[in-house]
C-alpha cells in the first residue's frame, strides 16, 4: 500500500475494488476488500437494521440476543432498507471501557447505547499499544488499547468505535452500505 498511488484487489480473478490506498483501507467496497486489508484484520459482527428506529442497530450477540447501538452511520442508511447487516470496524478504531461497576454478564452494560457490551479474552502488549481481543457475546473481535492498560481476562465493559469509522455492510452481497 506504501508504494503505490492505484491499487486493485482481486479476489479469485475478479476485481473487487481500484482505488488509492487510504480509499480502499477507510472505505473498502465489499466485507472481502474490508478483512483483506489492513492486520489485525477488520471486526465484523452480525447486525440488523430497522428503518422503524433511525440512529441505531441491534447488535446480534448470542442465543437470540441482541443489543441496541446508537450509531449516526446507521442515520445515513438509504429509506426503505431493513434486514440483517455485517456490520465492520477496525481495531485500531475500536477502544475498551472498563464497566463503571461489577456487571453481572457481558449482555448489560450500564454505561450507554455507544458501548457494546464486552469481556476482555486476551491481552497482547506489543510496545507502543496494547491488542485486545474481547468478546462480544459469542464473537471475538479485536480492539486496540494504550500500552499500560493491562486489563484481567473476564474484565467486563464495553467497545466503543470512534465516530465515523463504522463500516455497514449487506450480509447478502457483502457491498458495502454505508
Amino acid at each position: 500500500m506504501a508504494l503505490a498511488d492505484q491499487i486493485v484487489v482481486l479476489d479469485r480473478g475478479a476485481f473487487q475494488q481500484i482505488g488509492p490506498p487510504n480509499e480502499i483501507y477507510h472505505k473498502p467496497a465489499n466485507t472481502m476488500v474490508a478483512q483483506f486489508m489492513g492486520s489485525p484484520a477488520m471486526n465484523m459482527v452480525n447486525g440488523a437494521y430497522d428503518e422503524g428506529m433511525p440512529g441505531r442497530i441491534s447488535i446480534k450477540i448470542a442465543n437470540g440476543e441482541s443489543y441496541l447501538w446508537r450509531r449516526k452511520e446507521a442515520q445515513v442508511i438509504e429509506p426503505g432498507y431493513s434486514g440483517n447487516v455485517l456490520i465492520g470496524f477496525r481495531p485500531e478504531d475500536a477502544s475498551f471501557r472498563i464497566a463503571q461497576s461489577p456487571l453481572p454478564d457481558s449482555t448489560t452494560i450500564a454505561n450507554n447505547e455507544d458501548e457494546i457490551p464486552a469481556d476482555i479474552y486476551v491481552s497482547e502488549p506489543v510496545g507502543t499499544h496494547t491488542i485486545l481481543t474481547v468478546k462480544v457475546g459469542e464473537k471475538l473481535v479485536k480492539a486496540f488499547a494504550p500500552p499500560d492498560l493491562n486489563p484481567e481476562i473476564g474484565t467486563k465493559g464495553g467497545i466503543v468505535v470512534r465516530e465515523g469509522r463504522l463500516h455497514i455492510f449487506s450480509t447478502n452481497e457483502g457491498k458495502r452500505i454505508v
